[in-house]
């Protein structure tokens, strides 16, 4: 099964936009790109010139996951 980051549609800031390689915009985040599924194709970084699917991540290095203080599965 995969996992697939329905927020990388909608960009909600300028980190999301950045080269994975030298962490610079690739996009604007004022401009975007004209569709969503412009998002997981393959961009070239105007300062570094790296080629890569830029704007998939992992779900950790985009998200942080925190445990709740009181579990709902708590069988005691």
């Amino acid at each position: 099964m995969y996992t697939y980051d329905i927020f990388a549609a909608t960009p909600c800031c300028q980190k999301r936009l950045t080269c994975k390689h030298c962490r610079r915009a690739v996009v604007d985040i004022t401009r975007g790109l004209p569709y969503y599924s412009q998002y997981s194709r393959m961009i070239l970084c105007p300062f570094c010139k790296a080629n890569d699917y830029h704007f998939i991540r992992p779900l950790p290095e985009t998200f942080s996951v925190q445990e709740a203080a009181g579990s709902i599965c708590n069988s005691n």
